[in-house]
């Protein structure tokens, strides 16, 4: 997607009621989804399904209104490795 010369573009973030950990606040709905999946996620594809999973489920039990389910899109490279979780490949060979 590209903005026409001198209009940027622009994302609306939408913000639920979130618990965690016996504590219920307003959070963003993609920080929220990002954060609860990043430590268990390899790379970024895994990232992405298993925020995308949460969020579906969420909105199946009813605790995200379908409203605010996440469509996200990747691009680029869907298997580079997340900060932190890189894997020296020469060494598994």
């Amino acid at each position: 997607m590209q903005a026409e010369a001198g209009n940027g573009l622009s994302c609306r973030a939408h913000e639920w009621t979130f618990e965690r950990n016996g504590t219920v606040m307003p959070h963003s709905v993609i920080s929220y989804y990002a954060g609860a999946t990043l430590a268990k996620a390899d790379d970024v594809l895994s990232w992405h399904l298993m925020i995308q999973a949460m969020s579906q489920q969420d909105v199946a039990n009813g605790k995200l209104p379908s409203r605010h389910q996440l469509m996200l899109q990747l691009c680029g490279d869907e298997h580079l490795p997340l900060i932190g979780k890189a894997q020296d490949t020469d060494s598994q060979r």
